[in-house]
């Protein structure tokens, strides 16, 4: 369907609703942005259907954020919340890599408030597969900053694999935040070096009923659970490329902190859950 189409399909449904046209929510995203408002404007462009001027909006303000010192992830979270729903295939794809980093990023952070320990590190590692794979992205977070913020999670957890974050980054060196990185990495180093044992906190994880139960489910998906790596017990959801699965709670938590799937795609994760659950009940 061409963009005219839309534009005229998209005037029509706002006008059946009683609605502001989107020309006139994309009139108000200008005077919000003029005011200040950028989590407003960046709301108006989307729901006013500019969703690519959107993006490209939304992700300058988040580079700006992220660059301060003192930036928090509920700011971000603001940000990101409408660039969530602007569709996949209407955005050029260098942007859509870029918001999927930032959201990988951001949904990090959340994931290590809410201890969800297999997510923190799988989506550190998603962060840094994209921008590995699009040098040309100017990400705000060195990083050697996100390996030493995933030791610092890792480091009573799985003390072995934060040691491994910490020679990478004396290995790549600490470079121009060279200050900051030295107090964070002596604490980090300082922590493994105590005797605590690795401590686990499970009791943020979400568990659906039957998770722990066998299920049929593994003779048509034998592959493990992407995020985990682990086989999936009980009703798993398979991703766009009908073959790798995850298990209905990472679902779960991987929508908490992120809308995308885990195969960084662009595609998202709420429909694959819908569509996979109607699968398991038939």
């Amino acid at each position: 369907m061409s963009s005219n189409r839309v534009q005229q399909s998209a005037t029509e449904v706002y006008r059946r609703w009683g609605l502001r046209s989107p020309e006139a929510f994309v009139e108000s995203a200008e005077a919000a942005i003029k005011d200040g408002n950028r989590v407003e404007g960046v709301l108006c462009l989307v729901v006013g259907g500019a969703h690519q001027r959107a993006v490209d909006t939304g992700l300058a303000y988040l580079k700006e954020l992220l660059s301060h010192p003192e930036w928090s992830v509920v700011d971000a979270q603001k940000l990101l919340a409408p660039l969530h729903s602007t569709p996949s295939n209407q955005l050029t794809p260098s942007s859509l890599q870029e918001l999927m980093a930032y959201s990988f990023y951001i949904g990090a952070q959340v994931a290590i408030s809410k201890t969800y320990s297999n997510l923190v590190t799988f989506l550190f590692a998603q962060l840094r597969s994209i921008l590995q794979r699009n040098p040309s992205i100017a990400f705000p977070v060195p990083s050697i900053l996100v390996k030493l913020q995933e030791a610092s999670y890792l480091v009573h957890i799985n003390p072995s694999q934060a040691q491994q974050l910490v020679q990478s980054v004396m290995d790549e060196g600490l470079g121009p935040l060279q200050a900051k990185l030295k107090t964070m990495l002596a604490s980090i180093n300082a922590q493994l070096t105590s005797p605590m044992p690795p401590q686990r906190d499970d009791r943020n994880l979400i568990v659906p009923s039957g998770a722990h139960l066998p299920s049929g489910s593994y003779r048509r998906f034998p592959n493990p659970s992407l995020i985990s790596k682990t086989q999936v017990k009980g009703v798993r959801v398979v991703l766009e490329d009908g073959q790798s699965a995850i298990g209905r709670g990472e679902a779960m938590m991987m929508l908490i902190c992120t809308p995308y799937s885990p195969l960084c795609t662009g595609a998202k994760l709420l429909p694959l859950c819908g569509h996979v659950n109607n699968a398991e009940q038939r």
